[in-house]
């Protein structure tokens, strides 16, 4: 992993120094889904960034927001992998 990658998994999973102080969470979802459901408790609509398990491709999903602590993403296919929202 390069230095660069190394900053941004830091960034993405909040394992770093968090400036801002915004709240962020990280959801796994260890078993594929065509969607996850993801009751976050952060009290706001949060941009989301979705990847694989191993973390090296990124994913595209429609973001429905429930509620300023739930949101749903729906994949075109099964997906399982991590949700970093902030």
């Amino acid at each position: 992993m390069s230095k660069g990658e190394n900053y941004t998994r830091r960034i993405l999973t909040g394992k770093g120094r968090n400036i801002g102080g915004d709240k962020t969470y990280q959801h796994i979802q260890a078993s594929a889904a065509a969607s996850w459901t993801i009751t976050h408790n952060l009290n706001k609509k949060p941009s989301v960034s979705i990847t694989t398990l191993n973390g090296d491709v990124w994913v595209i999903a429609d973001v429905t927001y429930n509620s300023n602590d739930q949101l749903t993403l729906t994949f075109s296919g099964a997906q399982s992998g991590y949700a970093y929202l902030n």
